[in-house]
């Protein structure tokens, strides 16, 4: 870390004498927000603060941090407290750079905290206010640890993808009988349903104003048996995807630990790790063993776990709803998917579609289209699961 000198020469004395009464001698206080994560003391408690006025200001609906970048909050929050200054800190702010501008930044983030938090919990509770809270300290941690990330085997796995996907172009130009942009829908489109004649299934989807018949991978699936070399498409695109959105973008961090940012605020509640996105990381294993994952491992004397929360949307439909059938399983630690596939005769991965497609709307003819079974078989899988679940059904 640079040493108190650079502080007394880059910043104007009255300002160091303003932010020097907020935060003592200590250099670190104030420049955190422009340092890298591996030169941050962990103890230090301010480096908690522009977070946690991030979480705050959203709770206050002072800001929405889906349509707007993190980093263009503060002047917000400035302006909403302008009175609590006694110095126009607006225009030092936007004269400042650099070490200045944070060190104004760190000083007015601990003032406007304690505002922000009693506002909040006057909007909420002081409960769910600390719970928030609480929570930025944990994604604050693994901020700063990381991601072990082994840059060698990617820069490997991207020379494996490019020679994989340029055997699989030329074997889908062989079956094609000519050479087609295998990126492009159309062509794609135009290829199989014209010059080799496939049948297109049907589905609900597909609208007469639409260019050219759809070929996603829904459809697709649905068409496999038909010729090799639909299988060979979505091998292609899904390898293409792989290559071009996961593997070229992290080799490009060319380090051994990724530092990735977490996005808190969502209207989902749902948080999303971007820059990079670490969730967007595809967990398909190819025949030969490869996975994207597998560039990720744990640091020398760690190991990396899997953890998620057993059938959580089902015990909060249970909850919700009250009803007794479905309390009663969850009660029981049942396996509530198993035991409706056992008695309807239907795989238990259908059912568990079934299960959560209801929570999120999903119709028959949706469910049928994912599961690859006929509307019929679909809507009497509705038609048993509303007479056991009674409380669950649409009034």
């Amino acid at each position: 870390m640079p040493g108190s000198e650079r502080f007394t020469t880059s910043r104007p004395k009255t300002q160091n004498t303003v932010i020097r009464s907020t935060f003592g001698t200590d250099n670190k206080s104030f420049d955190i927000f422009g340092t890298p994560p591996s030169a941050i003391k962990k103890e230090n408690p301010l480096k908690h603060k522009r977070i946690e006025n991030l979480i705050l200001a959203h709770l206050n609906h002072l800001i929405d941090t889906e349509t707007e970048e993190n980093e263009n909050f503060f002047p917000i929050l400035l302006k909403r407290f302008e009175k609590t200054w006694n110095f126009d800190i607006q225009s030092l702010y936007s004269a400042s750079e650099n070490e200045q501008r944070a060190g104004l930044e760190a000083f007015a983030m601990k003032r406007i905290f304690t505002f922000l938090q009693k506002s909040a919990i006057q909007c909420s509770s002081e409960e769910r206010v600390n719970l928030e809270l609480a929570s930025c300290h944990t994604v604050l941690n693994m901020f700063y640890n990381g991601m072990s990330f082994d840059i060698a085997t990617c820069n490997s796995f991207i020379k494996t993808h490019q020679m994989q996907i340029e055997r699989l172009e030329e074997e889908i130009w062989r079956l094609a009988h000519g050479k087609f942009n295998i990126d492009s829908s159309h062509e794609v489109s135009h290829v199989l349903f014209n010059r080799l004649g496939l049948v297109y299934p049907e589905t609900s989807n597909c609208k007469s104003k639409q260019r050219h018949l759809p070929t996603n991978k829904a459809i697709l699936e649905r068409m496999t048996e038909q010729n090799v070399i639909v299988g060979k498409i979505i091998d292609y695109r899904h390898k293409q995807h792989t290559l071009s959105q996961c593997l070229i973008p992290l080799a490009k961090y060319e380090t051994r630990i990724i530092h990735c940012w977490f996005e808190m605020c969502t209207n989902t509640g749902r948080i999303l790790t971007i820059r990079p996105n670490l969730q967007n990381v595809p967990k398909k294993v190819s025949p030969d063993g490869m996975s994207a994952r597998k560039l990720f491992t744990a640091s020398p004397g760690s190991v990396i776990i899997g953890a998620d929360y057993k059938q959580l949307e089902l015990r909060v439909l249970a909850h919700l709803s009250n009803d007794s059938n479905l309390v009663s399983l969850i009660a029981q630690e049942r396996d509530l998917f198993q035991e409706l596939s056992a008695d309807w005769n239907f795989p238990r991965d259908a059912v568990k579609q079934l299960c959560y497609g209801l929570i999120y709307g999903m119709g028959a003819k949706s469910l049928a289209e994912l599961t690859k079974m006929k509307v019929e078989e679909a809507e009497s899988m509705f038609k048993a699961f509303f007479a056991l679940f009674p409380e669950l059904e649409p009034t």
